[in-house]
């Protein structure tokens, strides 16, 4: 498709700029997306802060991974989908070569490759993550609740590397998006889920994911009233969802012995404990 789209463009920390752009060209193994959904995740906000080490490999950059969308151009080779389609995916896909994958690590994959584009109205799927990463949105499904599909796939791969088991008290730090992500599939693990934020509001609605209890993570006796609700003893799993060092440390000190600190949030650079 030749042509011209809007799309928001990412220059440095603190410079992204709404501009008209070239529409991707793709290969013969690629898709073309137009953007029906797109999110914006606590990244996209560390980024446009401060920048991000991995994810803007090259700027101007297009800006944004959390999207559905719908095939409006494919590839001679490609079979997998059709325009028309429906279709929503992730921002990487691992190499499945390197070390950490061999080790089923894929998320620390060393060579992960990355898209960026979903505040754009098209972007290009490359034939990789098209392989392994995207996926028809059923029937019913709005676009605005497939487009969450990263960011609940990352709480579920958090979810799967901690030792929950029923009746398990667990801590979550931060009812923001993520927290409440991870509220709810521990809450439907059968755990009993005590929320902590500094917003009043977030706690309020941390109720709606099953939470038994909500801290707010401000008041002097934070620590102790999560250990008065946890017999004592402090949680058997503290998620931290905030990415400060100061709510890492707090983990830490609430958790009984024994216990697993999921540190989920990513810290500022330059950070320590």
């Amino acid at each position: 498709m030749q042509g011209k789209m809007k799309a928001q463009m990412f220059y440095a920390p603190g410079d992204v700029r709404f501009e008209e752009t070239d529409i991707p060209q793709i290969g013969d193994d690629e898709i073309l997306v137009k953007v029906r959904a797109a999110l914006t995740c606590g990244t996209d906000l560390k980024t446009y802060r401060r920048g991000h080490p991995t994810i803007i490999q090259h700027t101007p950059s297009t800006f944004g991974h959390e999207f559905a969308s719908d095939v409006v151009e494919v590839g001679k080779n490609v079979t997998k989908f059709k325009v028309g389609d429906r279709v929503v995916g992730v921002n990487t896909a691992p190499c499945f070569e390197c070390e950490n994958c061999k080790n089923k690590q894929y998320s620390l994959c060393e060579h992960l490759q990355y898209l960026n584009g979903a505040f754009s109205q098209y972007v290009a799927v490359p034939a990789h993550i098209l392989k392994y990463n995207f996926f028809k949105i059923p029937d019913g499904l709005p676009y605005e609740y497939a487009a969450l599909l990263e960011p609940l796939a990352c709480a579920v791969h958090g979810f799967d590397s901690i030792p929950a088991k029923v009746g398990d008290y667990v801590v979550v730090i931060g009812a923001g998006p993520i927290g409440l992500m991870f509220m709810d599939l521990l809450n439907l693990h059968g755990c009993r889920v005590i929320a902590a934020d500094l917003s009043e509001h977030r706690l309020e609605l941390s109720k709606n994911f099953g939470t038994i209890a909500q801290v707010n993570a401000g008041a002097p006796d934070y620590v102790e009233q999560v250990r008065n609700l946890t017999e004592g003893k402090g949680p058997q799993i503290v998620v931290e969802a905030t990415g400060f060092p100061e709510a890492w440390e707090k983990a830490f000190e609430m958790a009984r012995p024994g216990a697993t600190v999921l540190c989920f949030g990513g810290t500022k650079k330059g950070s320590s404990l």
